[in-house]
């Protein structure tokens, strides 16, 4: 058998062999000179740094413990591209129920996520940060580049950390001894040209003998993306009898009226339920309508939002200066700003809402009264817009205090003297909801004034405007309904302020190992105020609202 040889590749062998037999022959009588010279499989003890694990006050040198602990880390909080600490935790198996996030609509508009461990809500998982509370419980005020792992005890931790942890604790650590600078810009949208997203993070440190300092800020903004724009949500769907029909509200644009029998005879309709002919005046009960189909069903999927509108701004800062040897003062905030919002399809006005249209109204060509003890009406104020709200959310958040360590019993104790303060800040601008009072006032009996040529209210209260309930695009109609449906303006302010004391370390050796104590005592404090504005209080009263489909 033949064998080519490379030369080049045996004199590079060669050279590599003399190299390691000269390098030997120097090494050894060294070696042979230092008797002190330790082995080379004898290494320098190494101390671990002992960290407080999630779920207990005793600080340990691993992750380790007897209770179930999620990690994350800091690359792979990175690897998942998620805009915000809420999306990430969510993804988590533990984290199931009701949970919100910027991608539900109705009731989510604020641009918060929960965080709900074991389907018991999020009320019962704790959010913390370094092992401190946080004031509103919302992972995505939280800046990402400030958490370097996120910590996830899927048990109960009620006897740690109070009653609020019966689900479970969601602990975000912070970065320690950051040293460097760093940039990043990030930009996306859908593959249906919407939804965009940008923003970017500036994160810089400073480590040295004497402490650290850790800093930034954090942008993003994400844009609405409307439930039409997708086939799987652009139609609301209703199983019906005769099988699945687009559309699910029966209080749609043109109204959903139940007429007298003799009325409804006229049209044959077998329920007695009919709708306004588009362009029609609604004026000629004979023949400005028509029977009420599935077809007339309201498909208020397409105004819905899929993806709420975000956008956010974190500013935070952390520091730590040592003091001695044995003594270290602390400090970590952050101040995040959000303006968020949310869409639905416009309100509802009808009999089982409260609405009580007048037999005596000038515009009731029935001569019938529609309430909830009359005859039904449903109709959808399209001409008044959609319902929408507007959220602008302040927090701040800062904790500080003072951390060492001492000898006792010839342990390593430690200890930790802090105060924590939280501010939240909350305004919301609710549109598309007509004042119900004010709509009964317009719908109550009225006459034509002859002198004028206009209607006017018989009550003759000031600002009453008489509109057409059966033709809610009639300019007068349209007007009305704008007057009752003004902004809506509410506040929510809360503050919190707490001050703890804590200390842990050994007491003694066992085989198993040392027993350890950690013991403490905290305080906190808590102020909420809320400001509603009674419109919104007035609708609070009325039976089911919200209901999008009733069925007869």
């Amino acid at each position: 058998m033949n064998i080519n040889t490379n030369k080049l590749a045996t004199s590079v062998r060669t050279a590599l062999t003399i190299g390691a037999v000269i390098a030997a022959g120097v090494a050894m009588p060294a070696f042979a000179q230092d008797a002190n010279q330790k082995p080379a499989d004898q290494k320098d003890a190494t101390t671990l740094q002992t960290i407080t694990v999630t779920g207990s006050h005793i600080r340990r040198v691993d992750l380790e413990t007897s209770n179930p602990v999620v990690t994350i880390d800091a690359a792979q909080i990175k690897a998942t591209g998620k805009l915000t600490l809420g999306d990430i935790v969510q993804q988590l198996p533990a984290v199931t129920g009701g949970n919100i996030n910027p991608q539900v609509n109705n009731g989510a508009g604020t641009g918060s996520s929960t965080v709900g461990l074991r389907g018991l809500g999020s009320q019962r998982t704790l959010i913390l940060i370094d092992g401190k509370r946080i004031i509103n419980g919302d992972p995505n005020s939280i800046p990402a580049d400030m958490i370097e792992r996120i910590e996830v005890l899927t048990d109960g931790a009620s006897s740690v950390y109070g009653s609020d942890a019966i689900g479970g604790v969601v602990n975000f650590i912070l970065k320690k001894d950051y040293q460097g600078a760093q940039f990043t810009v990030n930009y996306g949208q859908s593959g249906h040209a919407d939804g965009r997203s940008k923003g970017y993070t500036f994160t810089f440190g400073q480590t040295s003998d004497k402490g650290s300092i850790m800093g930034g800020i954090d942008y993003n903004k994400t844009e609405a993306v409307l439930a039409k724009n997708r086939d799987f949500s652009k139609n609301t769907v209703s199983l019906k009898a005769t099988g699945p029909v687009v559309g699910g509200s029966s209080f749609p644009a043109y109204g959903n009226i139940q007429l007298p029998d003799n009325l409804a005879a006229q049209y044959g309709c077998a329920d007695g339920y009919v709708a306004l002919n588009p362009g029609a005046s609604g004026q000629n009960p004979a023949t400005d309508y028509h029977c009420f189909t599935d077809s007339d069903l309201y498909n208020y999927a397409t105004v819905n939002l899929i993806q709420t509108p975000q956008e956010r701004t974190s500013m935070f800062l952390k520091g730590t200066y040592n003091l001695g040897d044995h003594v270290q003062a602390y400090f970590d905030g952050y101040h995040n700003k959000t303006s968020s919002g949310f869409q639905l399809a416009p309100a509802l006005l009808g009999a089982p809402y409260g609405a009580v249209i007048s037999k005596d109204s000038y515009y009731n060509p029935f001569g019938v009264e529609f309430s909830s003890n009359g005859y039904d009406y449903r109709a959808r104020l399209v001409s008044a817009g959609n319902r929408s709200a507007n959220y602008g959310t302040s927090t701040d958040q800062i904790h500080t205090g003072f951390k060492g360590d001492f000898t006792f019993l010839d342990h390593d104790w430690n200890w930790d003297v802090g105060m924590g303060y939280g501010h939240f800040s909350q305004q919301v601008i609710t549109r598309g909801l007509p004042n119900q009072d004010k709509l009964n006032a317009d719908l109550g009996p009225s006459h034509l004034d002859a002198a004028t040529g206009q209607v006017v209210c018989d009550s003759g209260a000031s600002g009453c405007i008489p509109f057409n309930p059966f033709n809610l695009f009639d300019p007068n109609s349209v007007a009305a309904l704008q007057a009752a449906a003004v902004p809506a303006i509410s506040n929510n302010f809360s503050i919190e302020r707490s001050y703890s004391a804590d200390v842990n370390g050994g007491l003694f050796e066992l085989p198993a190992g040392t027993v350890q104590l950690a013991a403490g005592v905290s305080y906190r404090k808590e102020y909420t105020r809320s400001e509603i504005d009674p419109l919104l209080l007035i609708r609070s009263e009325e039976r089911r609202v919200g209901q999008e489909c009733r069925s007869r």
